[in-house]
């Protein structure tokens, strides 16, 4: 079985617009760049997506997904001036993400009101993952020394078209047996994954350990000169 490389993502600011990148460097603590910084609401627990919609109008991006950066991380939105954003410095503060209770440190006021005005709301703050070793991982699957920042449980997410358009399939079959029209497909952005690949078709619901996966894999080929996130993408 050949398993072939698709995309690769980062999500610098947990939730916002995912980046794609042609090659990313991977950590014991995931890959670099990803998921370092998130938003928290007033009793400092992690706002997503699911019940912020607004959060993917905003895009991130560090030195890992457009090379050289100016800062640690900038900001964007529509209709909204970008905005640098410098590694905080203090003392971290405790935050929650689902049931883990981390520590992180708050962005400089400038940034918080950015995130405000973009998101509407008043009681929300940007945090930022200082050392991702203070969190230790589920042993069942991690081994000692593996860590992560605020990914939702391990360091590197992975997915498979394959396991994707099965998916798909049954979602499909399930509405035809209660007599109603096909569903829209579910899209891999949904599930936000750093890699996705390719002929692997039964990993949902499995942990796969990628570097068994990776000594198979071969890289999908570019543009060359061409970065997915510069502004000469497609």
């Amino acid at each position: 079985m050949t398993v072939r490389l698709h995309t690769i993502g980062i999500h610098p600011v947990k939730s916002t617009a995912i980046r794609h990148v042609l090659s990313a460097h991977v950590t014991r603590w995931g890959v670099a760049g990803d998921r370092r910084w998130m938003v928290v609401d007033g009793d400092s627990r992690m706002v997503s997506a699911r019940e912020l919609h607004a959060l993917f109008t905003i895009t991130a991006d560090t030195a890992e997904t457009i090379p050289p950066a100016i800062s640690a991380l900038r900001l964007s939105a529509p209709g909204h001036d970008p905005i640098d954003v410098a590694e905080p410095q203090g003392d971290p503060r405790p935050v929650r993400l689902h049931s883990h209770d981390l520590l992180a440190l708050p962005a400089d006021a400038g940034t918080q009101a950015w995130v405000r005005r973009v998101l509407g709301r008043d009681d929300l703050t940007l945090v930022w993952c200082d050392d991702p070793t203070r969190r230790s991982l589920n042993p069942s699957y991690a081994q000692p020394g593996d860590h992560t920042a605020f990914a939702d449980g391990y360091p590197v997410t992975l997915a498979s078209l394959d396991s994707l358009a099965r998916l798909n399939d049954w979602v499909r079959q399930t509405a035809a047996d209660r007599g109603e029209g096909p569903p829209e497909p579910l899209p891999m952005l949904r599930f936000r994954p750093n890699v996705v690949v390719t002929a692997v078709p039964y990993l949902i619901g499995r942990a796969v350990r990628l570097r068994d996966l990776m000594a198979h894999d071969e890289l999908v080929e570019e543009p060359a000169g061409v970065h997915p996130n510069s502004e000469d993408a497609a």
